[in-house]
């Protein structure tokens, strides 16, 4: 990792990855890291830019006639967030990276250096289930499951 003011950078600091984890400027580091990223990847108006913590969201709105055109400015900002990412020593897992299509049609693909991002029917998405549709029926359904078999385990030790 190296810190850039101005055009200077500093001495190369090997890390794992991203911001130091621990200590008082965490934070502040990590702020550092991502304040740019949301403008750097909004490369058209039809395509939107959500970060949240380590969690990277991109994603379009289109009809049939600009779909083209913003398909490809989405694939530009995948392309943009991949070399940010390398510029500052960050690994982008691409086993949790997937597209979610909404809308009719067929979801076009993307890819990120070479690999074709994977299509899912629905997505975790901080603890929260949402499927294309942007529905919450998967969700409660797994939460309900859950519950079930928590509720399982407890009665059958539980005697009067």
């Amino acid at each position: 990792m190296t810190v850039r003011v101005g055009c200077v950078n500093s001495y190369r600091h090997h890390y794992m990855s991203g911001a130091p984890q621990v200590g008082a400027m965490s934070p502040s580091l990590f702020i550092l890291h991502t304040i740019e990223l949301t403008q750097m990847l909004k490369v058209s108006v039809n395509v939107g830019v959500q970060v949240n913590a380590d969690d990277v969201k991109i994603y379009e709105w289109y009809n049939q006639n600009n779909r083209d055109e913003v398909c490809r400015a989405s694939q530009q900002s995948l392309e943009k967030l991949i070399s940010w990412a390398m510029d500052l020593d960050l690994v982008v897992n691409l086993d949790k990276c997937c597209v979610l299509h909404r809308g009719g049609g067929v979801a076009r693909d993307f890819y990120v250096t070479g690999v074709m991002l994977e299509k899912c029917e629905n997505v975790n998405d901080l603890g929260i289930l949402i499927d294309g549709k942007l529905k919450f029926s998967i969700h409660i359904c797994s939460v309900v499951s859950k519950d079930c078999s928590s509720l399982f385990t407890i009665f059958p030790n539980v005697h009067a």
